[in-house]
């Protein structure tokens, strides 16, 4: 039981990085396509669509 309740909340704390590290991309995003960078927006849009 506490092996399954620490997996579990690993993987919460995995789930909750991984929406952080969208936003930030998406942040980045509006950055960049305000400032103009294409490639970089592209490659970032990739990434949000994961989450």
């Amino acid at each position: 039981d506490a092996d399954k309740k620490r997996e579990s909340t690993e993987e919460r704390e995995k789930k909750t990085r991984a929406v952080a590290a969208c936003r930030d991309a998406e942040k980045r995003d509006e950055k960049n396509e305000s400032s103009g960078h294409a490639i970089e927006t592209q490659r970032n849009e990739t990434k949000v669509r994961e989450c």
